[in-house]
C-alpha cells in the first residue's frame, strides 16, 4: 500500500531516488490505502482497502465512482454505478422504506398493498441499485419516479434509482421510461369500466390516441359516490399471478371524492385491465388518458 502527492521535491541523488520509488509503489498499488490519497487528480485510481473497492476520481476532481468491488472471492464490475453480477436481496415484507445497505440488487416482497416512497441506508453520491418487482402489491411513490407520478409496478418490472447525495432518484427501467407522449386532447374514457364490473375487463386504449406498441399509459380518474366506498384495481394485460390486481384509487365516504394519477403498464396492443372491487353506484366515475411512453 502506497500514496504519493506526485511532486518529486529537489535533494539529493538518493532522497531524489527515494522519492521516484515511492511514487512508483503508489502507482503499481493504485494509490492503495484505508483512506484517499491527500493529493488528487482528475481520472485518478484509488483501492479502497477498508470497502476492497476500486474507485475512480471523476472529470471534476471532486468525487470517487466506484468502479469494481472484490471480496476475498470474487470481484465484480459496476456498469453505470450497478454491478454487472451480484446477488439479489430480498426486501423485508410490506416495507415502504427498505434498507439497501450492503447490497445492489433488490427484489420486493409484498403481500399487501405498498408504495415505496425512500430507501434506508447510508448510500454515497452516485450509488444505484435496482430494483425487481416481486409480487403484485408493490407501488412505487411519486417522489422517486422519474414522471413525478406513482408507478403500479407488474412482476419483473425493474427500476433503477441513483441517490444523488441528498435523495433517491429513478434513472432507468422497464416502466414510466422512454418518451412520453401527452394527448393534446386528453380522452375521457369514464365509460371503459361499468360501476358493477367487478371482474376483469380488458380496457382498450389505442381507440384514446395511445399508439401501439406504447408500454405505459398515465390515467387520471375521480372517483365518488353516495356512500360507502369502494377500489379500483388495474393490471398489465395478461398478468394472472394475483386476481386482487393493484389498487390505484378509491372513493372514501358521502360528500368526498378521490382523484388519482397512476402509470399502468401495456401490452403490446395498448391494453390494461381493471376492476372494481364490489359492484357499486357512483354519483361520478370518470377516467382520462394523459399521455403514454413508448
Amino acid at each position: 500500500m502506497a500514496q504519493h502527492d506526485y511532486d518529486i521535491a529537489n535533494g539529493t541523488g538518493a532522497a531524489v531516488r527515494a522519492d521516484l520509488n515511492n511514487v512508483l509503489d503508489a502507482i503499481v498499488s493504485l494509490n492503495s490505502g484505508a483512506t484517499a490519497p491527500t493529493t488528487t487528480f482528475a481520472y485518478m485510481l484509488w483501492y479502497d482497502t477498508t470497502a476492497d473497492e476500486l474507485k475512480l476520481r471523476d472529470g471534476s476532481n471532486t468525487n470517487w465512482i466506484t468502479v469494481a468491488k472484490f471480496t476475498t472471492t470474487e470481484g465484480w464490475v459496476y456498469s453505470r454505478g450497478v454491478p454487472l453480477d451480484v446477488e439479489e436481496v430480498q426486501f423485508s415484507a410490506n416495507d415502504a422504506t427498505p434498507d439497501v445497505s450492503g447490497g445492489i440488487r433488490f427484489v420486493t416482497n409484498n403481500s399487501i398493498g405498498t408504495i415505496i416512497s425512500n430507501f434506508d441506508g447510508t448510500p454515497q453520491a452516485g450509488w444505484r441499485i435496482l430494483v425487481r418487482c416481486g409480487d403484485v402489491n408493490t407501488f412505487i411513490s411519486s417522489a422517486l419516479t422519474r414522471t413525478g407520478m406513482q408507478i403500479t409496478l407488474q412482476v419483473d418490472d425493474v427500476l433503477e434509482f441513483e441517490y444523488d447525495g441528498a435523495a433517491w432518484n429513478q434513472v432507468g427501467g422497464t416502466v414510466g421510461m422512454g418518451v412520453f407522449v401527452p394527448l393534446a386532447d386528453p380522452d375521457q374514457i369514464g365509460d371503459w369500466i361499468s360501476s358493477s364490473t367487478t371482474s376483469w375487463t380488458d380496457v382498450t386504449t389505442n381507440d384514446d390516441g395511445v399508439r401501439y406498441g406504447a408500454n405505459a399509459v398515465m390515467v387520471r380518474t375521480f372517483m365518488n359516490r353516495s356512500s360507502g366506498f369502494n377500489q379500483l384495481k388495474v393490471r398489465k394485460n395478461g398478468e394472472t399471478t394475483d386476481d386482487n390486481g393493484d389498487f390505484v384509487s378509491q372513493s372514501p365516504s358521502t360528500g368526498f371524492a378521490d382523484s388519482k394519477t397512476f402509470v399502468v403498464g401495456l401490452d403490446n396492443n395498448a391494453v390494461f385491465e381493471a376492476r372494481f372491487t364490489s359492484s357499486w353506484t357512483a354519483t361520478t366515475n370518470e377516467a382520462y388518458v394523459i399521455g403514454y411512453w413508448i
